[in-house]
């Protein structure tokens, strides 16, 4: 059993889902790579790396007010 209240275990959790995030992040930027992320339902996104977004996806710049040098996320509820 742990010695963690159970808000520091759902702190633990959630650091793995951002590390885990950050890690697939950038395995998508070094190989133009996109990521749909649907975790439940009004709960999602894509994310799209700086390659994409200066050449095949560059449609999402000027629509979504994306950052073409940076990448980013488009929420799913942005798309409707």
């Amino acid at each position: 059993m742990s010695d963690l209240t159970p808000q520091q275990q759902l702190q633990v959790a959630m650091n793995k889902v951002d590390e885990a995030l950050a890690e697939a992040m950038a395995i998508a930027d070094e190989h133009g790579l996109v990521i749909n992320l649907d975790i439940s339902y009004g709960m999602g996104g894509t994310y799209y790396p700086p390659v994409l977004l200066q050449g095949e996806e560059s449609w999402a710049v000027d629509e979504y007010y994306m950052d073409a040098e940076q990448g980013g996320w488009i929420a799913s509820s942005q798309t409707c």
